[in-house]
């Protein structure tokens, strides 16, 4: 509001953030990223810990010890607690980014490379998909232990890591989209055991336009059959 204000005062034109249209793509972009692109890394941590069971048994073992009790509430102080899971997490994010390219306008002369710099007004398209694989060691190989305390692959290849952007423009929901994604690993690993169907077009990326598995057919089982019990006694929701 001062700015408006202030443009007026001078009878300049009013930034170009403050129309209603810009207005209106900036809250797509929150809701956007804020669903979207969570949806997908939680629908790649379900296919990848089906994938990988000795990655999902270490992160039961870390569970049972950061919360012998499992039916309190997670907090802060528990997240803290689980690094291996953080791995899992961030490796997720770092195999599978949800947005593998993020388009963006040069709003001056940028420089891309020594030998050439983009134009004001050009259309540059980072590949995050490749820079996430860019350096690490083996970077197509789906591996949590490339950021633990010993290889530290998260701060050699600091600068590889995109998947939520770098610089000035690095995505305000980093620290509250990894602790979600923590949260819900935590709970769905020691709630239910689960495994994947595969098809021929398992293998395969769909676009839509982040990224998900291409099929995703599951089949979950309660690991307490006490609380399976339970669930199964309570009235079904319409």
């Amino acid at each position: 509001m001062f700015l408006l204000q202030e443009a007026e005062e001078n009878n300049v034109p009013p930034p170009k953030y403050s129309t209603n249209m810009e207005i209106a793509y900036t809250v797509m972009d929150f809701l956007f990223a804020s669903q979207d692109a969570s949806t997908a890394s939680l629908c790649w941590l379900v296919a990848l810990m089906a994938e990988h069971p000795d990655v999902l048994e270490r992160v039961r073992a870390e569970q049972a010890a950061a919360r012998p009790d499992l039916g309190k509430t997670i907090t802060g102080e528990m997240l803290a607690s689980m690094p291996y899971t953080r791995q899992v997490v961030k490796e997720v994010l770092r195999y599978r980014p949800p947005a593998p390219m993020v388009p963006q306008v040069a709003m001056k002369p940028f420089k891309l490379t020594q030998d050439y710099t983009a134009p004001k007004g050009a259309f540059i398209i980072p590949d995050i998909a490749s820079a996430c694989k860019q350096g690490y060691t083996d970077g197509e190989k789906f591996d949590p232990d490339r950021f633990s305390p010993e290889r530290k692959e998260d701060v050699t290849y600091a600068s590889n890591y995109l998947v939520f952007g770098h610089g000035p423009h690095y995505c305000v929901g980093k620290e509250y989209a990894i602790n979600h994604l923590i949260a819900f690993l935590a709970i769905l690993a020691t709630t239910l055991d689960w495994t994947r169907t595969r098809t021929k077009d398992s293998d395969w990326i769909k676009y839509l336009p982040t990224i998900y598995p291409y099929d995703t057919i599951f089949t979950f089982d309660w690991k307490d059959q006490d609380a399976a019990q339970k669930k199964s006694n309570r009235p079904q929701r319409a």
